[in-house]
C-alpha cells in the first residue's frame, strides 16, 4: 500500500479508534484485517470479540489480541485498565507497518513465542525494504510509527494527539477512485467447475472495488430450497 493510501485509511481508522476510546471501549485487536476498506471509501472497524469496557471485568482471562501486534505491556500483564488505550495505539503503528511492507508485523520472527519475546523485550516492528516492498519509509511514515510505538505506554499519544500528526492530516483525498484508481472496474475470472458426488458445482469469482466475491452456483439436486420445493412439485 503507498503512502497516501495508508494516510487516507489512516484517517478512518482513528475516527472509528477515537470514537471507541471516547466511548470508554478498547478494541484490544487492532491489524489490517479487522479494518475494512467500503466500495464507497468508508474504513470500518471490525471484529469486537476482544473489545472491552474500560472498567468492566473480562470475562475471559489470558492475553487478548493477535501474537505479532500485541503492545510489551500486554504481554507482561502490566497495563493498567485504562492502558488497553495506550495498548490500541501500539496495535496501529503496528498495522500501518503491515499496510506499508504487505507482512505481519515482526515477520522475520515466524513462531510468535518469539515474536512476543522480542517485543516483550522492547523491540519495535521493522520497517525494512523487501521485494514486495521495495521502497524506503519516508521520515513522516517512520515517525508516525515510532510515536505509536514507543515501548514506554505513558510515552504514546492519544488517538487525538494522532490525528493532528501530519501524516494523518495531510489525508484530504475525498474520491477513494483516486487511491485505488486500479480497482474500478470488476474482474470476472472464468467460471469454473468442480465434480462433486451428486452433480456438478460451478464456481465464479468477481473481484470488484476492495471486495472478492465467490458465487457458488448450485445444481437443483444440491440446492436445499429448490430441492424441497422441487420435491413438493413432485408430490403434488
Amino acid at each position: 500500500v503507498y503512502k497516501r493510501q495508508i494516510s487516507y485509511c489512516l484517517h478512518g481508522i482513528l475516527a472509528g479508534l477515537g470514537y471507541l476510546h471516547n466511548n470508554g471501549i478498547a478494541h484490544r485487536d487492532i491489524k489490517c484485517a479487522n479494518c475494512l476498506l467500503c466500495s464507497d471509501g468508508v474504513v470500518k472497524l471490525a471484529d469486537f470479540g476482544a473489545s472491552k469496557r474500560f472498567e468492566s471485568v473480562s470475562l475471559v482471562s489470558g492475553l487478548k489480541g493477535t501474537p505479532h501486534w500485541m503492545a510489551p505491556e500486554v504481554i507482561k500483564g502490566t497495563q493498567m485498565t485504562t492502558g488497553w488505550m495506550k495498548a490500541d495505539v501500539w496495535s496501529l503503528g503496528c498495522t500501518v507497518v503491515e499496510m506499508f511492507t504487505a507482512k505481519v508485523p515482526y515477520a522475520e520472527y515466524e513462531n510468535p513465542m518469539t515474536a512476543m519475546y522480542k517485543i516483550a523485550s522492547g523491540e519495535i516492528p521493522s520497517l525494512k525494504p523487501s521485494s514486495i516492498q521495495p521502497n524506503i519509509a519516508s521520515e513522516g511514515l517512520i515517525s508516525f510509527i515510532h510515536i505509536c510505538c514507543a515501548v514506554d505506554p505513558t510515552q504514546r499519544p492519544a488517538v487525538e494527539e494522532l490525528q493532528l500528526q501530519t501524516f494523518v492530516a495531510t489525508a484530504t483525498v475525498d474520491l477513494i477512485g483516486s487511491l485505488f484508481a486500479a480497482e474500478l472496474e470488476p474482474l470476472v475470472l472464468p467460471t469454473s467447475e468442480t465434480a462433486t458426488s451428486d452433480a456438478t458445482v460451478k464456481i465464479q469469482i468477481v473481484i470488484s472495488r476492495h471486495i472478492i466475491k465467490v458465487i457458488i452456483i448450485l445444481p437443483v439436486t444440491l440446492h436445499p430450497v429448490r430441492r424441497k420445493m422441487n420435491g413438493n412439485l413432485l408430490q403434488q
